[in-house]
């Protein structure tokens, strides 16, 4: 019996049956919405829409309003979330309801062109929201691609949909006031 040999003891973190695996902890904890997936009450896909519009506010306010580096920060934001959806997904659980890094992608993709005011900010999120929620003109079929692909898909079609209907709005609007 060798006495320096000893049996780690395995960590049992986030659900993780067979132990602490840095990659399974790092997809669960980004396709999770950074944990925000894991809201207790009811709606969590809204919960981490609006949290991740709260950061999405944040960074425009505080760190840059380059829309270059927003543009960048976006699609490494949905490139991490088509890798981390691909990890979650499994046969058993096609859209496991912890994963809204979906919503988070869809919702910066429905704020990220849109005129910094308020009023569009908000009509952002409720309209990104019913739009993931009924899923009009096709975008329901985006869900029937298989993998993580089809659970991101639909809310990046979502967005961007929410996205063209504001700007459409906005631009609209300032016709009128002309």
């Amino acid at each position: 019996m060798n006495i320096f040999h000893r049996q780690q003891p395995r960590l049992l973190w986030v659900g993780l049956e067979n132990g602490f695996d840095i990659i399974v902890t790092l997809s669960r904890f980004i396709a999770s919405g950074f944990w925000t997936g894991y809201w207790p009450l009811i709606a969590p896909g809204s919960f981490a829409s609006l949290i991740s519009l709260c950061l999405f506010i944040v960074i425009k306010v505080f760190v840059t309003t380059n829309p270059l580096l927003l543009t960048i920060i976006t699609v490494l934001l949905i490139l991490i979330g088509f890798w981390s959806c691909q990890k979650v997904v499994s046969n058993q659980e096609p859209d496991p309801s912890y994963c809204v890094i979906d919503e988070w992608a869809g919702q910066w993709v429905t704020v990220l062109f849109i005129p910094f005011e308020w009023y569009f900010l908000v009509l952002g999120f409720f309209l990104f929201r019913l739009l993931d929620i009924f899923k009009p003109f096709g975008i329901k079929r985006l869900e029937q691609i298989s993998g993580g692909a089809g659970v991101m898909c639909d809310d990046l079609a979502a967005g961007a949909l929410g996205s063209i209907l504001i700007i459409v709005l906005a631009l609209g609007l300032k016709a009128v006031q002309l």
